[in-house]
């Protein structure tokens, strides 16, 4: 009886956490390195937008980050993007860019994305 007790208590406790956590994950829409190789851009987006109705053609139009890692994995920094099909990275001889959203200078170490109104930056890295 004891043994039942905890079986069920522990599957209860990795559903909750696992309903609780299911908004948070992300999913990897796509990943680009950059000409040199040192560098790679990493989108992804809520998972559970995956399973809410669009319109065709439309799934491109979800809100997505844009993370960018050097190629020992040391994450540079992530900036949000309103939709998908905007997260288009511009490759720059130091640094990196979404137009319109934000940019990372890799040799000043800085990554940064426009706040809603366009007045003024957000620095993620400083």
């Amino acid at each position: 009886m004891k043994k039942r007790v905890i079986i069920v208590a522990a599957s209860l406790a990795a559903a909750v956490l696992a309903i609780v956590g299911f908004p948070f994950h992300r999913t990897e829409a796509s990943r680009e390195i950059d000409p040199t190789g040192r560098y790679t851009a990493i989108w992804s987006y809520p998972t559970y937008l995956s399973f809410v109705s669009m319109s065709p053609g439309s799934s491109s139009d979800k809100p997505c980050w844009v993370r960018m890692i050097d190629s020992r994995g040391q994450n540079l920094g992530e900036i949000p993007v309103p939709m998908l099909q905007m997260a288009g990275v511009e490759w720059r001889e130091s640094g990196a860019e979404v137009r319109l959203v934000g940019e990372w200078d890799f040799d000043a170490g800085t990554c940064y994305y426009w706040s809603e109104d366009g007045e003024s930056q957000v620095f993620v890295r400083k």
